[in-house]
């Protein structure tokens, strides 16, 4: 055989062998990785289902814990998911007529079986040390009976552990307590991502410390998303009650059930927005027509009731690109604080969260759903206007600061 022969046929070997070994490496990363999933949505015992299917062992387990869902507490469910490590989590919300009732969490392996948060926590007492800790931090009225009884579910995001407290009133009431990973990264059996900068939990309440009132004007516009509903008029005394005025982000199908309170809104001197028809994520619709109907659509309900014409646009969910950008052809209007009412349903969660993070300038994302969050806004006012904040709409925000709102562009705050 030649030579020229053999120096092919050892090349085509050492090919093979790259190949193999690039090969393997693929599998085992593969093995390694979290499955790929898709949503799913379909009604069963007449709720509304939004659910992961990754087409492997999961799926088993997701269909056993929805065959269990009680019809007559809950009529919608939607998910998250994330991916941990080498482990899935997914954590479902389970709602009843848009007003959150309960939370489930569940945690997988790379094979697709089911595994507990033990799997993923080494010490569970360290972390409901952590939680009492949360709790008498941020003066939640919950004791440390009623945290040993809560059903707790777990969703690992980028930074934090979020940890949903459950049942454990007959209230209805839900907690969410948010752990820096920096807290319990020694109590961890997973690698996450840790904050850079980071200033521990105290483990018992600071005394309190009279703060330096500031003396100069401050101001912050409160926004309220996804009404008018039955809480929109008691809001509307209580703002009125601090000379607070404030920006409602409205949907045409809840402006239809309640013209006489848009009325209101404006008579009483606040500002309303448009937030669509259905509360639908423009980003997923492919055809514009799908998301300038639901934007006019909002419009023209509006003018038909009030003969005057929106001039902001908040998406639902926030969610936006360049092209629902142009088409809704008004300045997008988000938020700089987020008080996750929806999400908590705890009026001091909501009041101590508001308080930790607003500055001068911010927009607030709150939403007139929830008898908790009217109450948060009741308490948070007073306290605000000893701090010399001015609650004012988003509109008259920007027109203080100077600053112009153009339409298709984003605003977060006025700073």
């Amino acid at each position: 055989m030649s030579k020229k022969k053999k120096s092919i046929i050892k090349l085509i070997g050492l090919a093979i062998l790259a190949i193999s070994f690039i090969v393997l490496q693929m599998f085992s990363y593969f093995k390694e990785a979290p499955s790929a999933y898709i949503s799913r949505t379909f009604m069963f015992n007449n709720i509304q289902i939004t659910y992961p299917f990754f087409n492997s062992e999961e799926d088993y387990h997701i269909q056993s814990f929805i065959h269990k869902i009680d019809n007559t507490q809950v009529n919608r469910v939607e998910h998250q998911v994330n991916f941990v490590n080498g482990y899935t989590n997914i954590l479902f919300r389970l709602f009843y007529n848009d007003l959150i009732v309960d939370y489930h969490s569940m945690f997988f392996d790379n094979e697709g079986n089911q595994v507990s948060i033990s799997h993923m926590i080494s010490n569970e007492d360290a972390i409901i040390s952590k939680i009492k800790d949360y709790v008498a931090n941020s003066h939640l009225r919950i004791t440390n009976d009623a945290i040993m009884r809560a059903d707790k579910s777990f969703f690992f995001t980028e930074l934090d552990l979020e940890i949903f407290l459950t049942n454990y009133n007959n209230l209805g009431h839900i907690s969410l307590i948010i752990i820096d990973y920096n807290e319990i990264i020694d109590y961890l059996n997973v690698a996450v991502n840790l904050r850079d900068s980071y200033e521990p939990l105290p483990e018992r309440v600071p005394e309190y410390i009279p703060p330096v009132i500031p003396q100069e004007r401050r101001m912050v516009a409160f926004s309220f998303d996804d009404g008018p509903s039955r809480y929109t008029t008691p809001l509307l005394d209580i703002l009125e009650r601090y000379d607070a005025r404030a920006s409602f982000f409205m949907l045409g199908s809840q402006m239809v059930q309640r013209p006489e309170v848009v009325l209101e809104v404006m008579l009483r001197g606040h500002e309303v927005g448009n937030h669509t028809t259905d509360h639908a994520l423009l980003t997923r619709f492919r055809q514009d027509q799908d998301i300038t109907r639901r934007i006019n659509g909002a419009n023209n309900i509006f003018r038909e009731i009030t003969g005057e014409q929106m001039r902001l646009f908040r998406p639902p969910y926030g969610g936006h690109n360049p092209r629902v950008q142009s088409l809704a052809n008004m300045p997008i209007i988000l938020w700089s604080v987020d008080s996750r009412d929806w999400e908590s349903r705890d009026t001091n969660a909501i009041v101590n969260l508001v308080l930790n993070e607003i500055q001068d300038g911010d927009i607030v994302l709150f939403h007139d759903l929830y008898p908790t969050t009217i109450e948060a806004v009741e308490i948070l006012l007073p306290i605000l206007k000893a701090y010399n904040f001015e609650i004012v709409t988003v509109s008259e925000l920007f027109t203080h600061n100077d600053i112009e709102l153009l339409p298709g562009q984003l605003y977060r705050h006025a700073r």
